[in-house]
């Protein structure tokens, strides 16, 4: 019965296509005549090489204020994730991820939300740190088959990406191209026959004759144009719709010399980027045939790169521009059940070059900014030629995997690279003092980091050493209301990197040793009072602790005191190997269950055991195959009394991205299984006023967790229009093997989750553009002891108009969430029951190329008719409305 619901809802969601086409049909005939999946994302498959990655989402959190959002990303085969926080776009959140981060074979991600009310999600919703999203990335100089797939870039923006998701930023390793006013007006009209924007004009007339002679549309260089000397060129050729391009088929000919291999190629765009081109003439030829075919009539242009000389007057003038960049500000007003709530943040980024200086600054300031948290303002100033660079602001300095990984810390950060010798500094504040509050948040000592690394070597062969020391201070808070302990930590570590072939090989080893005192405020231990506790002698200090107080103090609370124990001793060994189309990576760590290291608060002690992955490049890239396995133990030295944990995992994965006339598709299935080998509970003897009792404790653990994921994805013409559909299926089931035997109170139990998602995205004839969602879900938990389903679906219509370049869109969702949390007829049940209707309007309009204004209005209607459930007492939850106003701005520079 429910796959049939679910069926017939499939067959609902693609009569709303027919809606949208109907109504574009119509438009087109009248012009010639807390309870939703949170964060919105569509995840990405594919990237090149050293190109800066963005990503994008939206975030419904209502009633909520976000704190943060960022991308967490690491390389494959990497154990650690870094990240970036995404900042508030014209649609959403946007963050990107470095391009220098971007290499073969590829990426995992996933993102992450703070909210106001300390609460935490994620995407993917379960198990996002075991199971990212995988990206593949291809490298751009590699071998590619004509038929390999194309996902156009930022250049020219897409039709189908709303005006605030155009990239406003150039590639780091691609120079910009000057596009002129004949240029522009030649994409505006090569958009127009798309637009459906003809109006019998002779620009349309002349750009249909024009089509139909030659299809082949030069758009960069201009023909006989010059180009400025010791700059690439962007070769760029559009073909029109109506020739039906087989993009298969399209060949590029740079001064005779075939330079298919290096382009970019789609049924509407081929583009090549070179480099470096000597002074003189050039000549492009492009080729190509149509669907049936037939060869189309090649396309020649020629144009002409200046001499040095003959580029002085240009280098000058593009001298004066010394930075670009884009600068925001928005306000948002909501409206949540009575309450307000504002959310007003201004920001942007900034980066240029003068002579050997290149220089990048970010910031974002927001009014949830509150000296009773954490900062939430984010800024950041870098300068640098590569020999020296500074940092001032929040930095994220990567000294060694094991001491210094990613930590934010607001301060100077200094490194002087000369290839030979090499030192990094940095100094700052990781942690703001916060006093405590009342039945509420325990507060936290204001924190302070030091951190310095000298090595030797350059990227192929480098030694390091890293010394870092982090310090509560314990006058940032009033004594008498502190909740929590003052600390010290001192960490000291090496590592090593050798790499051979462009990093196609590399290894490298950290090792790292750590002191904490989990309380500063305990009397430091001195040399005479150790003399004093062992009379007889038996202990002699050779040196006295007090001398050392100013690196680390020392006192009862410091661990560890001995470290010849190596309870506080790291090291991790890793091997990457990417010959044959083979990307294997193989990683050995173990951590003490005494390490710890405030400069890398995410890594997790007491562990130790090894993990490889290998990722197989099949059929020019268009097959990868993925296989990863994990042994590890928890608690492996025992030291704080709680049994060895086996930790272990085998994944494997299959992705398909043959050519656009194929479905791309993506499997992955984990299995991961933890057991710390007790097969039965034991007693233990509690002390009550009423006497000695007993009270059985259960520690068994021995389950089984599978996770699986299939996504297909298809662009498809139908009705003369582009679709582009893709079905998610997603399951996670933690099967245990004492659930029917498990004591009360003891958690545990069988586990659930299966997600299934349907999206169709639409693009018109006309600059309409309509996107569908479709999704079901369904938990389990304990065995029936606590269900929850929702079922969402969300429709949204773009319509954008080229000219005035005016952007307007229409969104709706429902949302029908039913479950309870408890058995029927226990004591207390908390039942949920309710559905949730929103509807967004909003626009957007762009002036100059320089100004954006953004505003969008949605209102939330949220209808519940669940409640608690005390015995035959039933006390409902109410229902409430939810308004939400945004007004945004961008400048671009």
């Amino acid at each position: 019965m429910k796959f049939s619901l679910r069926l017939l809802a499939f067959f609902g969601l693609m009569s709303c296509v027919g809606v949208g086409w109907a109504f574009e049909r119509g438009e087109t005939n009248s012009s010639s005549s807390k309870k939703t999946p949170e964060i919105d994302h569509i995840p990405i498959t594919s990237a090149e090489q050293g190109r800066a990655l963005r990503i994008d989402a939206q975030i419904n959190a209502p009633g909520r204020s976000l704190i943060y959002v960022r991308v967490y990303f690491r390389r494959m085969g990497e154990s650690n994730f870094r990240f970036v926080d995404m900042r508030p776009g014209v649609s959403g959140y946007l963050g990107e991820i470095p391009g220098r981060i971007v290499q073969p074979p590829g990426l995992q991600y996933f993102l992450l939300a703070l909210l106001s009310d300390q609460s935490v999600m994620s995407y993917p919703a379960r198990n996002p740190y075991g199971q990212p999203f995988d990206i593949i990335v291809d490298e751009p100089n590699g071998q590619r088959g004509s038929g390999d797939p194309f996902k156009p870039e930022s250049i020219p923006p897409r039709r189908d990406e709303p005006l605030g998701r155009r990239s406003t930023k150039t590639d780091s390793l691609t120079k910009p191209e000057r596009i002129s006013p004949q240029m522009q007006e030649k994409l505006r009209q090569m958009e127009a026959p798309k637009a459906g924007d003809f109006e019998n004009t002779r620009t349309g007339a002349a750009f249909a004759a024009m089509s139909l002679a030659n299809p082949i549309l030069p758009l960069s260089p201009e023909p006989l144009s010059e180009l400025p000397a010791d700059e690439g060129a962007l070769i760029l050729a559009s073909f029109a719709p109506e020739a039906n391009v087989d993009s298969t088929s399209v060949r590029v000919m740079l001064d005779g010399k075939d330079v298919t291999a290096r382009a970019q190629i789609s049924s509407l765009l081929a583009t090549v980027t070179v480099s470096q081109l000597k002074a003189g003439k050039h000549q492009v030829t492009v080729a190509a045939n149509d669907r049936t075919g037939k060869r189309l009539n090649p396309k020649s242009w020629q144009f002409q790169v200046a001499r040095k000389a003959e580029a002085v007057e240009f280098n000058a003038e593009a001298q004066q521009k010394l930075a670009s960049g884009v600068a925001f500000a928005e306000l948002r007003h909501e409206n949540f059940g009575g309450t307000t709530l504002d959310n007003n943040n201004v920001g942007g980024n900034l980066s240029g070059k003068t002579g050997p200086l290149q220089y990048e600054a970010t910031a974002y300031f927001t009014s949830l900014e509150d000296r009773n948290f954490q900062p939430r303002n984010r800024f950041t100033l870098s300068a640098g030629t590569g020999l020296l660079n500074v940092t001032l602001g929040d930095a994220t300095p990567y000294f060694n995997d094991l001491v210094l990984y990613g930590r934010r810390v607001r301060g100077l950060q200094a490194g002087l690279h000369t290839g030979i010798i090499n030192v990094d500094f940095i100094t700052g504040e990781t942690m703001r003092g916060v006093e405590p509050i009342p039945n509420g948040l325990s507060g936290a000592y204001r924190q302070t980091l030091w951190g310095i690394r000298p090595s030797l070597g350059g990227r192929s062969l480098q030694f390091g050493l890293t010394l870092l020391r982090a310090r509560d201070d314990t006058t940032s808070i009033t004594a008498n209301r502190a909740t929590v302990a003052p600390r010290d930590n001192l960490v000291v570590g090496a590592d090593f990197l050798m790499s051979a072939d462009r990093r196609r090989i590399e290894f490298k080893a950290a090792a790292a040793h750590s002191f904490m005192t989990k309380d500063t405020r305990m009397p430091i231990i001195t040399q005479s009072y150790v003399d004093s506790l062992y009379t007889d002698g038996s202990v002699k200090l050779p040196f006295d602790p007090a001398d050392f107080q100013d690196w680390l103090i020392i006192n009862e609370s410091t661990t560890p005191l001995d470290p010849t124990g190596k309870t506080a001793l790291a090291y991790q060994l890793s091997l990457r190997f990417n010959y044959f189309n083979q990307f294997f990576t193989f990683t050995f760590k173990q951590v003490g269950s005494e390490y710890n290291s405030f400069g890398h608060t995410y890594l997790r002690n007491d562990i130790r055991g090894f993990s490889f992955y290998d990722r197989i490049r099949l059929l020019r890239n268009r097959v990868n195959l993925n296989f990863g396995l994990e042994r590890f133990t928890d608690h492996f030295n025992n030291i704080d009394g709680k049994p060895k944990t086996a930790l272990n995992a085998v994944q494997f994965g299959v992705m398909i991205n043959w050519n656009r006339n194929f479905p791309t598709v993506n499997f992955n299935l984990r299995n991961y299984n933890r057991d710390n080998g007790i097969d039965t509970t034991f007693a233990v003897q509690v002390i009550s006023p009423t006497g000695n009792t007993q009270r059985i404790t259960d520690l068994r653990q021995d389950n089984r967790t599978r996770d699986f994921s299939f996504t297909v994805s298809q662009e498809v013409q139908v009705l003369n229009y582009n679709h582009t559909v893709s079905l998610s299926l997603t399951n996670s089931d933690r099967i245990d093997r004492w659930a029917s035997a498990r004591v009360a109170g003891f958690g545990g139990g069988d586990v659930t989750s299966d997600l299934v998602s349907i999206n169709v995205r639409t693009r018109y004839n006309s600059p309409l553009m309509t996107t569908f969602n479709l999704a079901f879900n369904d938990n389990n938990v304990g065995g029936q002891q606590s269900q929850f389903n929702f079922n969402m679906f969300s429709g949204r219509a773009d319509y954008e108009f080229p000219r005035q370049q005016i952007r307007t869109f229409f969104g709706m969702r429902f949302v029908g969430a039913s479950g309870q949390s408890g058995v029927t007829g226990a004591p207390v049940v908390n039942i949920i029951k309710y559905t949730q209707t929103g509807f967004q309007l909003g626009g957007s309009i762009l002036v100059k190329q320089r100004h954006e204004f953004i505003l969008d209005l949605a209102l939330i209607k949220y209808s519940d008719k669940g409640g608690i459930q005390a015995g035959p007492v039933f006390t409902p939850r109410s229902s409430f409305t939810n308004s939400i106003a945004r007004a945004h701005y961008e400048f671009r520079f």
